[in-house]
């Protein structure tokens, strides 16, 4: 007798395809987190070149050089660690509007003069809750390849607008609720019919070899459903593509201002610092920076030797990466808590999501910094503790 194995082989390649890009999430996280060390090293000791070369316009140009680099590799590990869902998140409230209005003069200098851009910004109400670094890089990934596929001149158009879904399915398939819609539409070649079930593949691209890593619109796809939200498109050859972007509205929310991205490298601190961390280069360069604004720095290479050192010490502060061989941070500082309640705590990773949770916690006052972070970071964070 016969028997259809169609959906049978269907399941199997879904199934092969999900075991492949499992292993390469795990391959590209591992790589981007590695590569977060020795970015946030780069970046440090530029900044350290920096205050040594005082107004030699020179060297100063090519010190921003090295960083402006270092700011590139920055964009390529963020888009790894999206796709492989380890990239630390910080989630906040923000206004969707604003947030556009803010990003403005930025995405003008991504686009060509031949190109128009137009915003119409018509949500109401237009707060959501999202990583603002993940919500920038969604934007940014979407006006770039609107721009790609204009060949001459053409139009770009953000758009935003508040969708109410009375009945699951009726907008691109989303569930009943309120959401916030933010759309990326161009006037460039459009995409294929065949293309448009693989855009969101990670690798996928129809770009020459040297305009794009095709992990742009995986990235989206990635940091839109992280988030609660949709992503959608429509596209027709010879007219263009829009792109829908729908997140959950968040009502009633205020909007959270943002840490200031600068503590004034001028000011000298005090204290003790208990800096653990198995990077053998990033170790001695946070050692090293910390110590030249005041700090007396004590240096763990692993928890064992952290551990030691606290038993000499009451009063420190604790900066740990989250990621150690043989106990994670989250426990260390939890041993460390026991019989210091006060325990300030800073946690650093380019890897973890800070709100994954750390199970049973003796400390209260932490904060969390992503990798990779400059000198002015890390001194504005530490002064918050």
């Amino acid at each position: 007798y016969l028997v259809d194995v169609t959906e049978w082989r269907e399941l199997e390649a879904q199934f092969r395809q999900s075991q492949k890009m499992e292993a390469m999430g795990r391959l590209a996280g591992g790589l981007a987190h590695d590569f977060n060390n020795i970015i946030t090293a780069i970046m440090g000791y530029c900044n350290l070149l920096a205050e040594d070369v005082g107004d030699n316009p020179l060297i100063k140009e090519e010190v921003e050089g090295i960083l402006s680099a270092s700011r590139r590799a920055v964009n390529l590990t963020k888009q790894l660690l999206a796709f492989s869902r380890k990239q630390a998140v910080e989630p906040r409230i923000i206004d969707v509007n604003d947030f556009l209005r803010d990003l403005e003069k930025m995405i003008r200098r991504l686009v060509s003069e031949n190109i128009n851009l137009k915003f119409y910004l018509e949500a109401k109400r237009a707060t959501i809750s999202i990583d603002p670094g993940q919500f920038e890089q969604i934007i940014i990934n979407l006006v770039v390849n609107a721009k790609d596929a204009i060949e001459a001149s053409g139009s770009i158009m953000l758009e935003t607008a508040n969708v109410r879904c009375d009945s699951p399915g009726y907008y691109h398939g989303l569930k009943k609720g309120e959401w916030v819609m933010v759309s990326v539409r161009d006037t460039g070649s459009g995409i294929p019919k065949e293309n448009l079930q693989r855009i969101f593949e990670p690798f996928f691209s129809t770009k020459p070899k040297d305009k794009g890593t095709g992990l742009g619109l995986s990235t989206v796809y990635t940091v839109v459903n992280r988030a609660g939200g949709r992503v959608d498109v429509e596209s027709e050859v010879g007219k263009g593509s829009q792109f829908f972007i729908y997140f959950p509205l968040v009502s009633d929310a205020k909007v959270e201002a943002p840490l200031p991205l600068e503590g004034p490298l001028g000011k000298i601190r005090s204290g003790t610092v208990l800096l653990v961390e198995d990077d053998d280069y990033l170790r001695g360069l946070l050692a090293r920076l910390l110590g030249k604004t005041g700090y007396r720095v004590l240096e763990a290479a692993n928890p064992g030797e952290a551990l030691l050192l606290a038993e000499q010490e009451q009063d420190f502060i604790l900066i740990s990466d989250i990621v150690l061989p043989h106990m994670d941070g989250y426990e260390l500082a939890n041993r460390m808590a026991v019989n210091r309640p006060k325990l300030k705590i800073l946690f650093m990773s380019g890897y973890h999501d800070k709100n994954e949770d750390p199970g049973k916690k003796n400390y209260g006052n932490s904060r969390f910094i992503r990798k990779p972070f400059s000198h002015e970071e890390l001194l504005a964070i530490l002064d918050t503790l």
